[in-house]
């Protein structure tokens, strides 16, 4: 195994040669034998690994589960709100919001078509191919 290698493999996985792959792990073992710059490597990570070991913050088990069973009565003590899309779903399945919506969507529907117009009403019946032919209900026949 080249350094390089053993370099890679200890900043990948750390100094526990457990988390290792099992073969890179044997020849990692066999390279710190005849090694002193892997050796030297090696040690370096494991005082870093202390370092970083160290510098975690203990706590004791009690208050850890105190803290979590504060956090939990806290949450449920705090009251749902519901969130936008329920406040819309709720305000659908009342038939009033609907009747109004759709009221409201005929309205602007309408006003669309008043503002528009009709784009045939330019025309007039000299522009019109053919005789233009006019007839009342009463032309209709049965």
């Amino acid at each position: 195994m080249k350094i390089e290698r053993f370099q890679d493999l200890l900043d990948r996985f750390g100094t526990d040669f457990d988390a290792w792959p099992v073969s890179d792990a044997r020849r990692a073992k066999s390279l710190l034998a005849v090694s002193g710059e892997a050796r030297n490597r090696y040690r370096i990570l494991e005082s870093v690994e202390a370092y970083i070991d160290a510098s975690r913050p203990r706590a004791e088990p009690n208050r850890a589960h105190a803290a979590v069973r504060r956090a939990v009565a806290e949450i449920a003590r705090i009251e749902a709100r519901p969130g936008f899309v329920d406040r819309f779903r709720v305000m659908f399945a009342t038939p009033l919001p609907r009747f109004a919506l759709a009221l409201s969507l005929t309205a602007m529907g309408f006003a669309i078509g008043v503002a528009v117009g009709n784009p045939q009403a330019d025309r007039t019946a000299g522009a019109i191919a053919g005789p233009l032919t006019i007839a009342s209900a009463d032309d209709v026949l049965y």
